[in-house]
C-alpha cells in the first residue's frame, strides 16, 4: 500500500481489479457480488491442461463469462467492467450491467496514442460513477535501461 500512496497519493482502491486466473481470489469477488445480489461463480478448466479458463458468473439462468487473461472490477453501482489487451496496443472494455447480466457497451481504447505517465481521458457515460481507471500496460517502444538490471545485481 505504500507504494500506492507514493505513486498515485492514495492509500488504496475503492474497486478491488482482479486479473483472470492470476492475481484473482474468489472469496474477494464472491464478497463483492454479494452486495449486488445473489450470484454463483463456476471456473470452468481447459480440458488439456486443467488450467483455469473461463470464469463464469451465474444469476438464474443467465451468465457472465470472464476469460482467461481478461482483468475485471466491480463497480460500486454493480457494473462489472472488464477489458483485455490485443497485440495491437489496444484495450477491449466491455461493461455489463450485474443486475441484469446485459451487456451496456464495448470499446476500444487505443494506448499507443497516450503518453507515459499519466494521461487525461474522456471515458463513456457508462464509466460516470468511476473516478479514476489506473491501467498498468507494456508498450513495444518503451525503452529499458540494460545497465540498471546488471547494477541490481
Amino acid at each position: 500500500m505504500k507504494i500506492l500512496y507514493k505513486i498515485f497519493g492514495i492509500k488504496q482502491f475503492n474497486e478491488k481489479q482482479h486479473y483472470f486466473p492470476y492475481f484473482f481470489y474468489s472469496k474477494e469477488l464472491e464478497t463483492a457480488l454479494k452486495k449486488i445480489g445473489n450470484f454463483k461463480i463456476e471456473i470452468q478448466l481447459d480440458i488439456k491442461t486443467q488450467v483455469a479458463e473461463t470464469l463464469l458468473i451465474k444469476k438464474d439462468n443467465e451468465n457472465v463469462s470472464i476469460k482467461i487473461w481478461e482483468r475485471f472490477f466491480i463497480s460500486k453501482s454493480g457494473k462489472l467492467i472488464k477489458w483485455k489487451s490485443d497485440e495491437h496496443e489496444k484495450l477491449l472494455f466491455t461493461i455489463i450491467d450485474l443486475k441484469t447480466l446485459q451487456e451496456l457497451l464495448e470499446f476500444t481504447l487505443d494506448i499507443s496514442l497516450f503518453n507515459f505517465g499519466e494521461n487525461n481521458y474522456q471515458f463513456p457515460d457508462a464509466f460516470n460513477d468511476i473516478n479514476e481507471f489506473v491501467v498498468f500496460c507494456r508498450r513495444e517502444d518503451l525503452l529499458y535501461n540494460i545497465n540498471t538490471s546488471k547494477n541490481m545485481l
